[in-house]
């Protein structure tokens, strides 16, 4: 089974082979991420929720809805709304859940600090930016087994965790001395954010047919 996150309203799709076809889920809402973990589907809602799906039966189950701890730019003022947007992720990490939030600047001028698109256009900034975006923070949070409650994480060791678009993931990284790092990878070409097909969980059944 394969489901995705598609189109600019990042809407639900699945497609079992059995079927042969493409199915959506037929819920109003969009989606951040979506993640295979405890061969279920976990995804995050754009309105700061977590829902389960069990695909165990003949058409995929809503079991979980629970709010999760989207850092809000608009709730703090070193990050207000009209200059900074939010991306999160859902990761798996040593048989956990993760909530990466990376808070992102829309622009930047040519010291690297936050400002308004109209501040680019003055005789200051006279140099045109390619990418004029920047990641400013990470804020990671931990789910408990029933995604009931969330812990802030303030170290995962000597692991690393790779988020993006596509895929996300946590693994021990012996090459680098300084681990406890995240790193990522951007969709934002020619100031397009979004792809017809933003994000896709594999899921493999352990159960037998």
């Amino acid at each position: 089974m394969v489901v995705v996150i598609y189109e600019i309203h990042s809407r639900l799709a699945f497609y079992m082979l059995e079927d042969n076809t493409w199915t959506d889920l037929g819920v109003n809402e969009g989606y951040y991420d979506i993640i295979c973990y405890k061969n279920q589907l976990s995804a995050l809602t754009n309105n700061s929720l977590i829902t389960v799906w069990d695909f165990r039966s003949p058409f995929p189950a809503k079991i979980i809805r629970s709010s999760a701890p989207i850092f809000e730019v608009d709730h703090c003022e070193n990050f207000p709304r009209n200059k900074f947007f939010t991306q999160s992720y859902l990761v798996e990490s040593l048989g956990g859940l993760l909530l990466v939030d990376r808070i992102v600047s829309y622009f930047v001028n040519s010291e690297g600090i936050a400002v308004d698109e109209y501040d680019l256009l003055s005789p200051d900034d006279m140099h045109p930016l390619v990418c004029p975006y920047c990641t400013k923070l990470f804020n990671v949070d931990e789910s408990d087994h029933k995604q009931e409650r969330w812990e802030k994480v303030e170290s995962f060791g000597d692991r690393v965790i790779f988020v993006g678009g596509n895929y996300s993931m946590s693994c021990p990284f012996v090459i680098l001395k300084d681990v406890n790092r995240i790193l990522f990878t951007s969709l934002m070409i020619a100031g397009i954010r979004w792809m017809r097909i933003t994000c896709m969980a594999v899921m493999i059944s352990t159960h037998s047919t």
